[in-house]
């Protein structure tokens, strides 16, 4: 509350700033004493996330209070455009004019009251016109925050972790997230009343996250399109606020990458074959530096249909990767093996694509 107070003097013909008071003769301890106050109230602050309360008011307080009726006209705006108009006045009492707005209907903005405040002595012909009082506050609407990196997630199936490490390219050393940690942030000031927790929620039509109660949503499923279509949301007091739209982008299959091409090698006592692939998201881009793991079931032994002049001793497996595509390699070494430098016809490995 930010008040304004003058304090009158017994007998008085008072001009001050913004406030003048007379009385034309010995008042006769009928209006005024030393300690009679006159007091312009007003403020304009939150009551709640979504109430906006404006209010104007003219007291009179201390010695012969009781003489006095007041009044109070007030004017409310937003961003300088009128909202309310209201007069009040009362009987040996104070005066009120209060006005409630709703931001989430009325919009955010700056909201003000403009007022006047007087006061009359009732037991003699004297009046106090103590002037003008004004207010204002910015309210802003609320917010979801800490949204994802680039309002996207992944999501790598059942069982996967929730942060995937990234072993390569430009993000290397750093984690694809399948979940977020939001914010609900108010936009209240110190002594704005903007108290409770929000009510999460999603508006989710491809059922690709599920957001919790403390409001840490999760990938459930990838997108079919390169589309952003996931919205997380957040109500207070009525009001629902909605975050910026999630993508939810997956790993949806491999292919032969334009170059290098497929090759088999002499290596040790046999030969090794070396396979590169590139995994695709939903929106067609290559994703190397997803951490991707391979697990490799029994080896076949290739024999005649793959070219090789027997079944192999001892073999191995790995990939490498680079900044495009990933490279698997499979090898096959035998000690009965004429150790000659021709290549088999066919490798080993072979990729499906899908």
């Amino acid at each position: 509350m930010i008040r304004a107070l003058i304090q009158l003097s017994r007998y008085a013909l008072l001009a001050l700033a913004g406030a003048a008071f007379l009385f034309p003769g010995p008042l006769e301890a009928q209006c005024v004493g030393a300690a009679t106050q006159f007091l312009a109230h007003r403020y304009v602050k939150r009551k709640s996330l979504n109430n906006v309360e404006s209010q104007a008011g003219t007291i009179v307080i201390g010695r012969y209070a009781e003489n006095w009726d007041t009044a109070v006209q007030s004017t409310a705006f937003r961003d300088q455009r009128q909202t309310h108009y209201g007069v009040a006045s009362a009987q040996n009492a104070a005066s009120y004019v209060t006005f409630n707005d709703t931001p989430s209907s009325d919009g955010a903005g700056t909201y003000s009251n403009s007022n006047s405040h007087q006061a009359y002595c009732d037991v003699s012909p004297y009046a106090a016109n103590i002037g003008f009082s004004s207010d204002s506050q910015a309210v802003k609407a609320p917010e979801i925050g800490n949204m994802p990196d680039s309002n996207a997630l992944w999501y790598f199936g059942p069982g996967t972790p929730g942060a995937v490490p990234i072993h390569v390219g430009r993000r290397s050393g750093s984690y694809a997230y399948q979940y977020a940690n939001l914010t609900y942030n108010t936009n209240c000031l110190s002594d704005d009343v903007c108290a409770g927790a929000p009510t999460w929620g999603e508006i989710d039509p491809e059922g690709a996250i599920s957001v919790s109660s403390s409001g840490v949503p999760e990938s459930t499923g990838g997108h079919d399109a390169c589309s952003r279509d996931s919205v997380v949301t957040a109500t207070l007091d009525g009001r629902q606020v909605a975050g910026e739209p999630i993508f939810v982008n997956r790993p949806v299959g491999v292919r032969r990458p334009s170059k290098p091409s497929v090759r088999t090698v002499v290596w040790r006592d046999g030969y090794r074959t070396i396979h590169p692939w590139e995994v695709y998201d939903t929106c067609g881009s290559i994703i190397p530096s997803v951490a991707l793991n391979e697990t490799f079931g029994d080896f076949s032994k290739p024999g005649v249909v793959s070219g090789w002049p027997e079944p192999p001793e001892s073999a191995s497996s790995g990939y490498v990767v680079s900044d495009e595509y990933w490279e698997d390699s499979i090898g096959a070494t035998s000690n009965t093996w004429n150790r000659t430098r021709s290549i088999p016809a066919q490798g080993l490995l072979t990729l499906t694509t899908r």
